[in-house]
């Protein structure tokens, strides 16, 4: 896409979220930023927008108060409760919270175990047990998708402790046109892989600008959040973030008629053709 076809001139925005306006419900990883000067172009011309770069500390959890909860129905006894206390966890310290002797699965007679073979876990009582697939939130980290019952009950997917591999940067009151997996108009700006370890730096720096359409025809504020690839906040447990934001002009030319298109490319290949026969001569 050509870009910057005017005599007007680019802009980068240098936000940070230590310096927001707004922060949505008190959270760094949804921002408001409101312009003192408007962006407004001239009649005619349309706003493209890109990420240019993104800097963001490796601060939150890969089980959050969104993905801690447990819940098993043991027979005879109902549903037993669990919540994995919020933080990061390897495979041993997630097997010691679960055998924790003075929490709600150990009093309830229920252990968990792993298996370095298969890389699943396990849970095992001297009864009968069946995982709650719509109470459980933890249920895809496990490996557990579907409900089985026994007296040991092993996830039938592998578990999942790498965290999230993507952050995505979204827009929350600017209309882009960029497209998701489900080839629905998305306001995602930019789709952040998450390739450091945790109290690391994610630098982002895209290898190829791509500038999408904005829809809007001026912009007096930013909203940007923070998600997951499911639409849900990020947990940036306080710790700020920043990114710069540069915007393009484009001048907006009519669509020619398709016969117009065609005649260029017929009149093309005569002068074409013209040229090659003097070459020959």
């Amino acid at each position: 896409m050509t870009h910057n076809d005017t005599n007007l001139s680019s802009i980068n925005l240098f936000l940070n979220s230590k310096f927001a306006n707004e922060k949505v419900n008190g959270k760094t990883a949804n921002c408001k930023w409101y312009l003192d000067r408007i962006i407004a172009p001239a009649p005619h011309h349309r706003i493209l927008m890109c990420i240019t770069d993104c800097e963001l500390p490796y601060s939150f959890f890969i089980f959050n108060s969104k993905n801690n909860t447990l819940v098993i129905n043991k027979s005879g006894t109902g549903n037993i409760t669990y919540t994995l206390p919020v933080g990061n966890y390897n495979i041993t310290t997630l097997i010691d919270a679960f055998n924790k002797t003075t929490d709600t699965l150990y009093s309830a007679g229920i252990t968990a175990s792993y298996d370095s073979r298969t890389n699943k876990i396990s849970f095992a009582a001297s009864v009968n047990l069946t995982l709650d697939l719509t109470l459980s939130t933890i249920k895809e980290e496990l490996g557990f998708s579907t409900a089985s019952t026994a007296n040991v009950i092993t996830g039938d997917n592998m578990v999942n402790l790498a965290g999230l591999p993507n952050i995505f940067l979204r827009a929350k009151n600017i209309g882009v046109e960029n497209y998701d997996s489900n080839s629905s108009v998305t306001n995602t700006l930019a789709k952040i892989n998450v390739d450091v370890l945790p109290l690391q730096y994610i630098f982002y720096r895209p290898t190829e600008n791509v500038y999408a359409k904005v829809s809007d025809r001026q912009i007096t504020s930013i909203n940007l959040a923070l998600e997951n690839e499911d639409g849900e906040q990020i947990d940036m447990n306080g710790q700020d973030w920043s990114c710069t934001i540069t915007i393009h002009y484009q001048y907006e030319r009519e669509a020619k008629p398709y016969k117009d298109i065609q005649g260029d490319i017929q009149g093309d290949n005569v002068i074409l053709e013209v040229k090659e026969t003097e070459t020959k001569k």
